[in-house]
């Protein structure tokens, strides 16, 4: 998505920026939601939940993701 945001076209970063960046503290996971859809990558055992308790996550706004990326690496 970093990429996508310093070297991507306008289409293509109004598409990703309008989703949300979750990453999971409790099992090593990150996932992408855009458009309705979601993208999960995790590491570990596939169907074994890696802690005990909740999942706790924390949501990023990916437009803010994108702002941040493009003010330091964009040079625009």
């Amino acid at each position: 998505m970093a990429e996508i945001a310093v070297t991507g076209s306008p289409e293509e970063i109004l598409r990703w920026a309008k989703g949300t960046i979750s990453v999971v503290s409790s099992w090593p996971e990150i996932a992408f939601a855009s458009d309705g859809r979601t993208h999960r990558f995790s590491a570990g055992e596939p169907g074994r939940w890696g802690a005990y308790g909740h999942r706790r996550s924390v949501e990023v706004n990916a437009s803010a993701f994108f702002s941040a990326i493009n003010d330091l690496f964009g040079g625009k």
